[in-house]
């Protein structure tokens, strides 16, 4: 399952996302770049991948403030999003986690500074909604550290990598860093989504990289693995001459 987490709390990235409650949605009602939002994540049969619909928060039902709750073990810093709110936001969740509604239904707190992309250039990657260890299994994905990024430094085969979920409106894509090069607030990220089970691929990676991840979330510094053995370069295939008659 490659969707992320169930639920994410945002400011709203851009103004472009209808509101999900019905009423909303018979009348197109679009939720505001930078007002506070629940998105929820699904899978949509039809194109057979995960998408997220959104919610203004006054309209997010008793049910998902459950589900929120649920997801993140009755701790509203641990769903997903909750730190890149603002402070007037993150006491809305928890009045709502300690109440199981919301309780405000006319709170918006409209916040365009807040209203951030995924990629920054300082090398974070915003609004992840979930993240994953893993071996690469190709050569392809490219590093999104900034210094790799500029000089189209690719992750190899075999290298251990960090996957980020993110979120553009009701889409899920991942992208990728090399172990060594995720930042210390991103091992804080990890420390959080380990604690909570939420850190995938952890049990399917081998031993010794395992022990790289492990000894990384408990100390808070990045341990650089060692780097995978090149494969033996490709000896060609020598084709048979052809006398000429």
């Amino acid at each position: 399952d490659d969707g992320g987490p169930k639920y994410r709390i945002e400011h709203s990235t851009s103004g472009k996302a209808g509101c999900q409650q019905a009423k909303c949605k018979r009348e197109g009602v679009k939720i505001a770049k930078g007002e506070l939002r629940l998105g929820t994540n699904g899978w949509w049969e039809q194109e057979q991948k995960f998408i997220m619909t959104w919610k203004h928060w006054g309209c997010v039902t008793p049910a998902q403030v459950k589900g929120l709750k649920l997801i993140a073990s009755d701790k509203p810093k641990a769903v997903p999003g909750f730190a890149e709110l603002s402070a007037e936001s993150q006491e809305q969740v928890r009045l709502a986690f300690d109440q199981e509604k919301v309780v405000d239904k006319e709170f918006k707190d409209i916040r365009l500074d807040l209203a951030k992309g995924s990629y920054q250039d300082d090398g974070e990657i915003r609004n992840v909604v979930g993240y994953k260890v893993e071996v690469a299994p190709s050569g392809r994905a490219g590093c999104r550290n900034p210094m790799c990024k500029d000089k189209g430094v690719k992750i190899l085969k075999g290298e251990l990598r960090l996957g980020f979920a993110t979120m553009w409106e009701e889409y899920t894509s991942w992208a990728y860093k090399h172990w060594r090069c995720i930042t210390p607030t991103e091992i804080g990220a990890l420390q959080d989504a380990h604690d909570h089970g939420m850190l995938k691929g952890i049990v399917n990676i081998p031993e010794h990289y395992y022990n790289v991840v492990i000894e990384s979330i408990d100390s808070g510094e990045v341990i650089e693995p060692l780097m995978p053995e090149a494969p033996p370069p490709k000896i060609p295939k020598s084709g048979k001459s052809r006398t000429s008659k």
